[in-house]
């Protein structure tokens, strides 16, 4: 059992020359409102970019007006103009095409396969009470009744018409049927009225076992029958996709620059791209002897730009381990690609790729945000001897019965400059927000803690001023249900910051070594 210890990296990190620790400070942690920053960042990077679309039809209109509406077509501006429109006219019809599109029931529930049914239980009650648990152990022996019932009010912290409200302030203003609606959604992925007799039977009982944890001493937490209309909770997988209009422009830099730019620069770096089950990936295969003989490597990326976002990482694994065989696993769902095509792979395909990409060998997987449930998929769905080793940096996969990953990534609205940044390009992007809302079925994403027990070697790195994920609660977590999982919390640090900061990065490596040094051991 290795040394558990928290880690707060605050020292001397090596930031660009033209970044000081005070613009870190306000751009990542201080309110949006509270310094002219944050205002730059709101109106003048954010609102040029919105304002692109009215901006080139208003004058389009204006260059019609004054030829007494002949177009010229030799002019490059009009031919942006009707691009910009024609792409607006695009994205109304296709956001509505895929917010009608009905959301995942159980078509993500792998019975008999699942190897966390065998831990948590194949019945949606069972589920139910060991989260329960789980969060007993993270509220602490010390948490009151209050605290209990805060947890479930924080789901029903916003409103059907997109603007965000507070959770209620009270346990009495949540009705039975409330609580149903998140149940039937949670377990389900349905509506209550979606439901069988069955079903229904055992809501009825799950709501007992909710009113009870959350009571004290079984008392206490009686909910009244009926409905409150002004409640209404997140339901990922079924409520209206949230995203907001980008323009051709911003994919033109996004899909055809970053992605285009990572093909260059892993091409460079002598990565070959493939495809597989559905699946693309790179591969820079290993050389035999030494480093070949090791496990490969195998990391899969966030939401975001892509595996370009990741370089530093990558040549920090190129430097250290030359002979060994690596693979980068891209999401194109999560990574602002613009397409026709919605064709997202399930989880059990993704993993069953997964495992035909390394031919039956077990590997060290490395997952980044949402790429720590793509492992979980692995973990849950593959052969056990396919993960060997695993380090999540910033994991999503833990605790996803808390609230907060959701309502901080796609409700919520953004309290910091860099929150605002990622609140519009990345997280009300048309894409990323189908994928969240139709293909992220949290029952099936959610990793025990139990299922690591059996895995040589297994690092966690969360960032202490994490926007999005509970990291204090992920520690305690882990420390509670695993203790032979290493944590490790970086101080003053954000999402992703690992992936700009040199001296974050080497952390991630030492957590990396740790881990990789133990399917040695072992």
């Amino acid at each position: 059992m290795c040394q558990r210890r928290r880690q707060s990296v605050r020292g001397p990190l090596r930031l660009p020359e033209a970044v000081d620790s005070k613009f870190l400070r306000q751009f990542i942690v201080a309110g949006w409102q509270a310094s002219s920053l944050g205002y730059f960042v709101k109106v003048v990077m954010i609102g040029s970019i919105k304002s692109i679309l009215p901006l080139t039809v208003a004058g389009l209109i204006w260059r019609l007006y004054n030829s007494g509406g002949a177009v010229d077509f030799t002019s490059a501006f009009n031919w942006h103009a009707l691009a910009e429109l024609l792409f607006f006219v695009f994205y109304l019809k296709h956001r509505t095409q895929l917010s009608r599109e009905r959301p995942l029931s159980n078509d993500y529930v792998y019975p008999g396969r699942d190897r966390q049914e065998k831990v948590c239980g194949a019945g949606a009650k069972q589920r139910l009470k060991r989260n329960l648990r789980h969060m007993d152990g993270v509220l602490g022996k010390s948490a009151s009744k209050e605290d209990r019932q805060r947890h479930f009010l924080d789901w029903f912290s916003f409103r059907q018409d997109d603007c965000h409200s507070k959770a209620p302030e009270h346990w009495s203003e949540l009705k039975k049927e409330n609580l149903a609606d998140w149940l039937a959604w949670a377990f389900w992925a349905r509506k209550v009225e979606e439901l069988g007799a069955e079903e229904e039977e055992e809501i009825e009982q799950m709501i007992t076992l909710v009113e009870e944890w959350a009571g004290e001493g079984g008392e206490g937490g009686e909910l009244d029958g009926g409905r409150n209309d002004s409640l209404i909770s997140m339901r990922l997988s079924i409520d209206e996709i949230r995203s907001a209009h980008h323009p051709l422009i911003h994919y033109l830099v996004t899909h055809a620059g970053c992605c285009g730019a990572g093909y260059v620069l892993l091409k460079w770096r002598g990565f070959e791209r493939k495809k597989i089950g559905g699946m693309v990936y790179w591969r820079k295969e290993g050389r035999s002897g030494g480093e070949g003989e090791r496990c490969p490597i195998v990391f899969i990326s966030g939401i975001g730009i892509g595996l370009v976002a990741y370089l530093k990482l990558v040549d920090r694994w190129l430097e250290e381990h030359p002979g060994r065989e690596i693979f980068l696993v891209d999401l194109p769902e999560y990574s602002l690609r613009f397409t026709t095509s919605v064709s997202i792979l399930s989880p059990l395909d993704r993993a069953s790729a997964l495992t035909a990409m390394l031919g039956g060998r077990g590997a060290h997987f490395v997952g980044h945000s949402l790429g720590s449930v793509v492992i979980s998929w692995v973990i849950r769905l593959a052969p056990e001897s396919v993960v060997k080793a695993a380090t999540f940096i910033d994991p999503v996969c833990f605790l996803l019965f808390h609230s907060s990953v959701a309502a901080n990534f796609v409700y919520r609205p953004p309290a910091t400059p860099l929150d605002c940044l990622v609140s519009y390009f990345v997280a009300k992007e048309l894409y990323v927000n189908n994928a969240l809302h139709r293909h992220f079925r949290w029952q099936t994403n959610l990793l025990d803690p139990a299922l690591l027990e059996d895995i040589k070697g297994v690092s966690v790195v969360l960032s202490d001023h994490d926007h999005y994920v509970p990291s204090q609660a992920v520690e305690r977590h882990l420390n509670l249900e695993a203790p032979k999982v290493r944590t490790r919390v970086l101080g003053e640090h954000s999402h992703a910051q690992f992936c700009v900061l040199e001296g974050t990065c080497d952390v991630v490596m030492e957590e990396f070594r740790f881990a990789d040094e133990a399917t040695i051991r072992n």
